[in-house]
């Protein structure tokens, strides 16, 4: 089977952002407050010193592409959202994309983590994002894709249990891109709110709006 058609098998399920699983001291749309994170999260510094990956990347498909997805107002907490970012790659040599995110824990009880992932073109991924309430992204060309390793950090990740502050939505993705090419320099994203690591990306190009038709 080829690489494109072991993405297509993958499956994607019910959404939930990042942060339910959280204590609760209080709930709007079905989403607990952060705050404890959010005093965590102010303690940090927010990317603090680049960490660069130097392991030899796999075997590779050609130059490709990541892109960082962003939803600000995901994660609400007592002092603001903390937000949630998804991920997207290329398939080298390829029209083809592959795309998911981390949406929480199925419940608090349960840390499974609540995952999806889907294949199709970048424009047609950047609209579902935008219909789930994504609204701006970022992207980063690569001279190589390492298509199969980044594929074998989505299951490693996807399999372990979801933690809002040591293994949640931005922990994932930022280590399927580091296996897509291990020489994006990519900051450190413990204890760092996704939207302000999004936001301070500088190792990506501009900050684009999410629309209907992209």
């Amino acid at each position: 089977m080829s690489v494109i058609g072991k993405l297509a098998s993958w499956s994607f399920g019910s959404r939930r952002k990042d942060g339910e699983r959280l204590m609760p001291s209080s709930t709007k749309h079905g989403k607990r407050s952060l705050s404890a994170a959010t005093a965590l999260f102010s303690m940090v510094g927010l990317l603090g010193g680049v960490a660069v990956v130097t392991a030899a990347p796999a075997l590779a498909l050609g130059p490709g592409q990541v892109c960082m997805v962003n939803q600000p107002t995901g994660a609400p907490s007592s002092g603001g959202t903390l937000g949630h970012v998804g991920w997207m790659f290329m398939i080298g040599g390829s029209s083809q994309w592959v795309a998911g995110s981390t949406d929480g824990a199925v419940s608090a009880s349960n840390p499974k983590k609540v995952v999806w992932t889907r294949t199709g073109t970048k424009s047609a991924l950047l609209n579902f994002f935008y219909a789930d309430g994504y609204t701006r992204f970022r992207c980063h060309s690569t001279n190589t894709s390492s298509v199969g390793a980044a594929q074998n950090m989505v299951a490693t990740r996807d399999a372990q249990n979801f933690d809002t502050l040591w293994d949640n939505c931005l922990d994932d993705t930022v280590a399927i891109f580091r296996a897509y090419d291990s020489s994006i320099v990519m900051g450190d994203p413990t204890l760092v709110a996704p939207n302000g690591y999004f936001e301070h990306l500088d190792s990506f190009g501009p900050i684009h709006a999410l629309s209907a038709n992209n």
